[in-house]
């Protein structure tokens, strides 16, 4: 195989490009995280939608859908909150499915669904038996249980 300076330039020209796209979006990323930080939650909501259409196969981009989750969770929206983080799941190989799971079972918790809660619980300690969450998932499944 013989390769070309011009495709060498070609491939340089192109790394270029990924690397600076790859820069905008965790720039675009941290002022969505800043919105969330200050209590703009709406604005974060819009913000991380709009990353969210331009890419959804960044590497930023299921932390992205995780954080409108939060956004709706702080705001006490439940409902909403477990349909987003229940979005975060779905992302292939996502970082934030542990996260995404545990706030799951809290909304469920929330909502007043203990079953629900529980299901996840155990699903979730099944998934990630050495979690942080661990020692705290443990004591609201025995909380919950002694409430059936």
């Amino acid at each position: 195989m013989h390769i070309t300076f011009r495709s060498l330039l070609i491939i340089s020209m192109m790394l270029v490009a990924f690397s600076s796209y790859a820069d905008q979006y965790k720039d675009r990323y941290n002022d969505g995280v800043a919105f969330y930080k200050s209590g703009k939650y709406n604005s974060a909501i819009r913000h991380f939608r709009s990353m969210l259409k331009t890419s959804r196969d960044h590497d930023l981009s299921d932390n992205c859908q995780f954080w409108i989750g939060e956004c709706y969770y702080t705001m006490k929206k439940y409902e909403q909150a477990l349909i987003e983080f229940d979005r975060t799941i779905s992302f292939p190989f996502s970082n934030k499915i542990e996260d995404a799971m545990f706030k799951i079972a809290l909304c469920h918790e929330k909502l007043e669904e203990p079953q629900l809660a529980l299901d996840m619980y155990q699903r979730f300690l099944s998934n990630f038996p050495a979690s942080q969450h661990t020692k705290f998932i443990m004591k609201r499944i025995t909380e919950l249980g002694s409430t059936q």
